[in-house]
């Protein structure tokens, strides 16, 4: 096994750009990123090396728009992941507190309907059709813990094109906090969010 100690500061995120499929029509605009923790690799044998991460992660400055746009589709100041333990072995998730400051969404419903936030995927050039194979047994979902989701100072500026006359409006001030985020089959998140119309 080995043991990679990490701690990057200002890494600007614009160079994932170029690793991002053609289809995908989100454009990368600013951002930085900044990690701090550890890295744990295992070999056993012939089976895949189990990868386990403990740190904390920073995404500041964030902003995205759509392909062929000028106006900002997503933005953040800052995305903190604090006291996050992800592995591949079992595949997990688990962090303390995920806290997001100044986010702002731009979500438009077109009008055919489609809302630009979830239609970020160009069609795919059309394939010849397979012979239906047997589908795979399904995989357990990851273990995946949050203890809070804090939301601080988020403003959203919603468009509804796909009726008349259209709809907008722009919610300011929204601040929540989120709590017990798992996918365990008994857990029940607590929900607390405020904003102004």
């Amino acid at each position: 096994g080995a043991n990679l100690k990490i701690d990057l500061a200002n890494l600007d995120i614009r160079f994932a750009q170029s690793y991002m499929p053609d289809t995908l029509l989100l454009v990368l605009t600013g951002g930085t990123l900044g990690l701090k923790g550890s890295v744990d690799f295992k070999q056993v044998k012939d089976a895949a090396p189990a990868i386990l991460w403990q740190g904390d992660i920073r995404l500041a400055n964030f902003a995205a728009v759509r392909r062929g746009d000028k106006e900002d589709l997503l933005k953040f100041a800052s995305l903190d992941l604090q006291s996050m333990r992800t592995g591949t072995s079992p595949l997990s998730l688990d962090i303390k507190t995920v806290k997001l400051a100044g986010l702002f969404m731009r979500p438009v419903v077109e009008a055919d309907g489609t809302v630009n936030l979830t239609s970020l995927s160009a069609p795919p050039k059309a394939a010849e059709p397979k012979p239906a194979a047997e589908s795979p047994p399904k995989e357990p979902l990851p273990e995946v813990n949050i203890g809070s989701l804090v939301l601080e100072k988020g403003r959203m500026q919603f468009t509804d094109k796909s009726i008349k006359p259209r709809y907008s409006a722009d919610l300011a001030d929204i601040n929540g906090r989120i709590t017990g985020i798992s996918t365990k089959p008994e857990s029940q998140a607590d929900i607390r969010l405020t904003a102004k119309l």
